[in-house]
C-alpha cells in the first residue's frame, strides 16, 4: 500500500497545479498498476479562500461589498444539514 498525504494547500493557483501534478508524477513513478492499493489525502486550506474573498471585497469598496466582509460561507447551508443529519464525526486515521 501506498500512502500519500497532500497538506498546506494555500492557492488555487499555481502551488495547486504543482502539488497535484507532483502527486499524479509520484502516482507514475510508483509503477503501481493497481491503483485500490493507494490511499491519500489531499488538504486545501478553506480559510485561504475566505481571506482571498474578504480582500476582494475591500478592494471593491463600496458600502455593500464592505458589509459582507467575514461573513463567507465555504459549506452551504444544505451541505451543513445533510452533515447533521447523516454525518459521523469520529477519528478515521486508524481504519483500515
Amino acid at each position: 500500500m501506498i500512502k500519500g498525504d497532500l497538506q498546506l494547500i494555500f492557492s488555487l493557483s499555481i502551488i495547486y497545479v504543482a502539488a497535484i501534478g507532483d502527486f499524479l508524477h509520484g502516482l507514475e513513478a510508483s509503477g503501481l498498476h493497481d491503483l485500490s492499493r493507494v490511499t491519500s489525502v489531499a488538504s486545501f486550506f478553506v480559510s485561504r479562500v475566505e481571506t482571498l474573498v474578504d480582500k476582494m471585497l475591500e478592494k471593491i469598496g463600496t458600502p455593500d461589498a464592505l458589509k459582507r466582509q467575514g461573513k463567507v460561507s465555504t459549506i452551504p447551508d444544505q451541505g451543513l444539514q445533510a452533515f447533521v443529519d447523516h454525518g459521523t464525526v469520529g477519528r478515521t486515521i486508524d481504519r483500515g
